[in-house]
């Protein structure tokens, strides 16, 4: 199995990539007997939550690591996923808000990951010309 960062760095590489929100990581392994970090991931609807997670088991499953276990049903706010020694809170914005569990684990060392660097950069919107004035028009 990975090193736990590496695993981590993974997890946020792709939350990054397919735009999840608020990306947080956090070491707990002074904290916590059951995992070694969390990483809480926001995402604007149902729908993203499940693109977020297919994403994420797509690219570990590529190198062979699977969730030990997941938590909450396909299609809904909230998804776990249980990779032992990290284990990930996809949730819908609000839902997240709301319950805000990453507060139980904040004595946790936050981690700090670069996201990565984009692809296709978005183009810079262009400057407006100021448009001419409209002709009266006489009727």
């Amino acid at each position: 199995m990975l090193e736990f960062s590496k695993l981590t760095k993974k997890i946020i590489q792709v939350a990054d990539e397919k735009l999840g929100i608020d990306i947080l990581a956090l070491d707990v392994r002074k904290q916590s007997s059951i995992t070694d970090s969390f990483v809480f991931i926001g995402a604007t609807s149902h729908l993203h939550v499940q693109a977020l997670e297919d994403a994420i088991r797509e690219e570990l499953g590529k190198m062979g690591i699977r969730p030990v276990r997941t938590d909450g049903q396909r299609g809904h706010l909230w998804r776990a996923l249980d990779y032992g020694s990290v284990i990930v809170h996809i949730m819908d914005q609000k839902t997240r808000d709301f319950y805000a569990i990453e507060r139980l684990w904040e004595q946790g060392k936050k981690m700090t990951v670069k996201p990565a660097p984009e692809k296709n950069p978005r183009p810079k919107p262009a400057k407006s010309k100021k448009a001419a004035p409209r002709k009266k028009r006489g009727y």
